[in-house]
């Protein structure tokens, strides 16, 4: 009987145990190990700071992530300074038996009276930066043991990264440039927009060296083009109607949309295959890019995803439907569904619900694909409000996203009439009686074209009818 294997977390434990206790290999470094170590520690505080820099702490319901980030940053970066400023004697006092050594208070402790001996820092510096440290550690303790409350300052943050600044300029700590220049940056912004901050009166001149000496490398194009987009997609700005774009927008909700022949569905063969049939696979690819594109703030492509998608509906529906009929459609753009009595809307008996917004729709697409200045004064004229009637609707920051946005919902709507939970079950229903009618058909066309016997086909395809039958019945979830 062979022995079953599990994983041992009590070996697991003693290992890490063993590992965490030997510092004999870390106490002999030679100069070249030290380096390597500080530059991947130096990585380590880089991952902190991109986690707060760039995550939203809004309110007081991540203020325990918040801190539970800055909390581990600044008991490393102690630590660090310490190490920095010697190697030996903080290693043997980290791994002696006096555990408090290991803690937040001893570094911070010692780091002050390492900074007391400075020249640089003054004593109301000094003493700024003790409080700085004991607030954090405050934070630091309350949030790890004591996750029921919190407490924050909006001004704190700023003042953290002032002392980061600080500290890695002092003890040459190798945080990356470019976070030290977004860092410096949001100091600045802070500056400008508060007053009566100590830590600013204080500091001020020392952040001022600090930051004329950063040197953030070149962004690549790539970069470039993503920040713009982050900013554009993460700005909120207030219409003339007191409404704030981009507005948040819901993903299209994916429906069955009926083969051109309905007993494709059992069948998963056409039996006259047509240069439109496929068309319906592109439908909700549109939809869905549109969604991404709009909430990217990639509005212009938002805007072409939502007409393309429109147009493949309108196209596609009306094929549908005048299949048996010989004249030529493969012409057709979204302009042939224009106007109230348009025949084409007529015919998908669409044309009181949907004129005014196709009309719309066709606008903001020879706008956008012809760059005429025709539609794009229509698009004006048609405007409710003062921006809305002088501004571009395709260019400007605000009008964009509203264009995009109109564009959006006109193509919700769209899809909804078509392909919904009732016309899922109609189109389902149909498909079954149309690849029950067409059994033999179907099984002949397979065997001359796969070679494949006409009473596997059959079994095939009558199974599948039964197992769809059945779900249709039980479930409302098809």
């Amino acid at each position: 009987m062979s022995e079953k294997s599990y994983l041992n977390f009590k070996e697991i434990i003693g290992e890490a145990k063993e590992y965490y206790a030997d510092y004999e290999k870390l106490l002999n470094f030679d100069n070249k190990q030290k380096e390597i170590f500080f530059q991947n520690r130096a990585k380590t505080l880089d991952k902190f700071l991109e986690l707060i820099l760039f995550s939203n702490f809004p309110g007081l319901s991540s203020t325990q992530v918040h801190y539970s980030l800055f909390g581990p940053f600044f008991e490393l970066m102690m630590k660090l300074c310490l190490l920095k400023k010697n190697w030996k004697k903080y290693v043997e006092e980290y791994y002696s038996e006096n555990k408090f050594k290991t803690k937040f208070e001893y570094p911070k402790n010692q780091l002050i009276l390492l900074l007391k001996q400075n020249e640089n820092f003054s004593k109301e510096q000094i003493e700024t930066i003790k409080n700085t440290l004991e607030f954090i550690q405050v934070q630091r303790n309350n949030f790890l043991h004591n996750p029921f409350k919190g407490y924050d300052h909006y001004a704190v943050q700023n003042q953290f990264f002032e002392l980061i600044l600080i500290l890695n300029n002092e003890f040459d700590l190798g945080i990356d440039q470019d976070i030290l220049f977004e860092m410096g940056n949001s100091i600045y912004v802070f500056w400008a927009n508060s007053s009566g901050i100590q830590f600013k009166e204080l500091f001020e001149d020392k952040i001022h060296e600090i930051y004329s000496q950063i040197k953030p490398r070149e962004k690549s194009e790539k970069e470039l083009i993503e920040q713009k987009y982050y900013d554009i997609s993460n700005t909120y700005t207030e219409h003339d109607n007191g409404e704030f774009y981009p507005k948040k927008i819901i993903p299209p909700e994916r429906h069955f949309i009926q083969a051109a022949e309905p007993h494709v569905l059992v069948s998963d063969l056409y039996e006259h295959q047509e240069w439109w049939y496929d068309m319906n696979e592109l439908i909700y690819g549109f939809a869905e890019q549109s969604y991404l594109s709009y909430n990217l703030g990639m509005y212009q492509a938002s805007i072409s995803c939502s007409v393309n998608c429109c147009e493949y509906v309108l196209k596609y529906e009306l094929l549908r439907l005048l299949k048996n009929e010989k004249s030529d459609l493969s012409k057709l753009s979204l302009g042939d569904f224009v106007g109230e009595n348009n025949p084409n809307l007529i015919k998908l008996k669409i044309a009181k619900k949907f004129w005014k917004e196709i009309s719309l729709l066709n606008k903001i697409r020879n706008a956008l694909n012809h760059y005429s200045p025709r539609y794009i004064e229509q698009l004006k004229d048609s405007g409710k409000t003062l921006i809305e009637k002088t501004a571009n609707p395709l260019l400007d920051g605000l009008m964009a996203p509203i264009t995009s946005y109109n564009a959006y919902l006109i193509m919700q709507k769209l899809l909804k009439h078509f392909y919904n939970e009732k016309n899922t079950k109609k189109f389902i229903k149909e498909g079954l009686k149309d690849s029950k009618e067409k059994l033999d058909e179907i099984a002949e066309k397979a065997h001359e074209q796969f070679g494949l016997p006409k009473d596997l086909i059959k079994g095939v395809m009558e199974n599948k009818h039964k197992h769809i039958n059945e779900r249709l019945k039980g479930t409302n979830n098809l």
